[in-house]
């Protein structure tokens, strides 16, 4: 694979944090994978709705998408419905996926790769705090999966 999921799969995650939902992972894909042009939204590319402050547009489609905040800030997204998979690329890059767990489901979030090249890079402490921001950024996902999917679920700090 060449595309944005190949490069993230094919690298080893660099931090990984883990969440569940109590319903069927066909159900939580769907509402993970759900992203169409438009601006961002926990029913738009809920991934990136967990960013606090940012109010982006998605161009493109299907399969492959541009979040943009301004003339700067973007984000590359490529979704794949059969592997349950979002792939997002901005100043970091990685997965979200979602995988069967007992009677639910299991949202993985992974980071996989910190670009320099990005316009929001800033070298030295981009990585600070990463796995502190991506458990808040699940939290935030998990909690509107929960509420529109109308089921309970929970951070988990183990997979």
């Amino acid at each position: 694979m060449n595309g944005l999921i190949g490069r993230m799969i094919g690298s080893a995650p660099q931090w990984t944090v883990y969440g569940m939902v109590a319903a069927p992972r066909e159900q939580v894909s769907e509402l993970l994978l759900e992203i169409s042009p438009g601006q961002v939204s926990a029913a738009n590319a809920l991934i990136l709705a967990s960013e606090t402050g940012l109010a982006r547009t998605v161009t493109g489609g299907p399969g492959w998408f541009r979040a943009q905040a301004d003339g700067r800030d973007y984000v590359e997204l490529e979704t794949d419905p059969a592997k349950h998979l979002i792939a997002a690329q901005g100043w970091f890059g990685g997965v979200h996926f979602v995988e069967s767990y007992g009677s639910g489901s299991l949202i993985v979030h992974s980071v996989h790769n910190v670009r320099a090249s990005h316009p929001e890079f800033v070298a030295g402490v981009a990585h600070l705090g990463m796995q502190a921001r991506m458990w808040r950024d699940l939290e935030r996902v998990l909690n509107v999966a929960g509420e529109r999917l109308g089921c309970p679920v929970e951070l988990s700090k183990v997979a």
